[in-house]
């Protein structure tokens, strides 16, 4: 008789498969199963079954049979089959951005399977033992982790048959740091006086400053010092800054911020009597300002050159001058 088998090989479905085998000569015939014994012409009847075995869960099964012929013309025939049966495995990338934690990608094997990680070497069927841990992997800092996974059968043979391997990936970005700043302004008093400037996020940084050019990943170095600026005469300071982040888990953050100072300023009005000569009012301003006067028009920062003067208004006979002026810084922002 002629015997053509073809062993099973598929992934777990929740379904029970099977092997197939066809017999061809004899008009009649009884095939015996067994999947702990191999068949001979002497124990086939009593160690085998005439039941065809199957198999669910993940594993392998190696089945003997044994053909019986039932009209006495051919020669009873026996063999081998296998039905092979992989996990199914599941797996999820995890993509995310630093937060302090833990992360790990998501493996899911189902069929009756224990599944195996590395980070560090591809597992097969025959190191997984040795080079794997039941112990997922995870990714804390930013950066990548590629994991390797092999789901291996809690039962039956296991061999490339019946495990199924892959691998997946942990990614971290990093995140955003918080800053606030708060802008200094204030009177001019003889001390000097900065902004505020706050980072919340890392654990580690470096703040440089410039006041004369806006900081980049490409300059901050050469261009930035690590000394925060400061005024202490009246006048405006533009800062601009570059926090560098000293973990590697959070982009690096910039942007500017300013230190306003105001001159201080001293009146005192004039009141006499008329005596034929010129009077003023006594205005002094300190922190290094200028003072604009004029008798018509109220001075802005816009229109001091245009409507002020830096002559002192006087007035001689009877009545009352309005002096309107502006003490306007000799450096920095106006």
């Amino acid at each position: 008789m002629s015997v053509t088998k073809s062993n099973y090989t598929g992934t777990y479905d929740g379904s029970s498969h099977t092997f197939t085998l066809s017999v061809s000569g004899p008009s009649s015939y009884t095939v015996y199963y067994s999947t702990s014994t191999s068949l001979t012409s002497s124990n086939y009847s009593s160690s085998g079954s005439t039941t065809k075995p199957n198999r669910t869960n993940a594993g392998g099964t190696k089945v003997y049979y044994y053909v019986k012929d039932g009209t006495g013309n051919y020669d009873d025939a026996s063999g081998s089959v296998y039905i092979y049966i992989k996990p199914k495995v599941s797996a999820t990338a995890y993509s995310g951005t630093y937060d302090g934690s833990a992360h790990s990608a998501t493996v899911t094997a189902t069929g009756s399977a224990t599944v195996y990680y590395s980070k560090t070497t591809e597992l097969t069927y025959s190191n997984y033992s040795s080079s794997g841990t039941t112990t997922k992997p995870t990714r804390t800092n930013v950066g990548t982790t590629t994991v390797y996974y092999i789901a291996v059968p809690t039962s039956g043979t296991v061999n490339s048959s019946t495990v199924t391997t892959g691998s997946t990936t942990i990614t971290i970005s990093k995140a955003s740091m918080t800053t606030s700043k708060s802008n200094y302004s204030g009177t001019y008093d003889g001390s000097s006086h900065t902004f505020t400037l706050s980072v919340s996020g890392p654990s580690s940084y470096t703040v440089y400053y410039s006041t004369s050019t806006s900081l980049t990943s490409s300059n901050y170095s050469s261009s930035g010092s690590t000394t925060k600026p400061n005024r202490t005469n009246a006048g405006g300071t533009k800062v601009y800054y570059y926090v560098k982040d000293g973990t590697g888990n959070y982009n690096d953050a910039s942007g500017s911020a300013y230190i306003y100072i105001k001159p201080k300023v001293s009146t005192t009005a004039y009141s006499g009597t008329y005596d034929g000569s010129a009077h003023s009012a006594t205005v002094t301003a300190t922190g290094s300002a200028t003072v604009y006067y004029s008798k018509t028009t109220a001075l802005t920062y816009s229109n001091y050159s245009s409507s002020g003067t830096t002559t002192k208004p006087t007035r001689t006979n009877a009545g009352t001058t309005t002096v309107y002026y502006i003490a306007v810084p000799t450096s920095g922002t106006v």
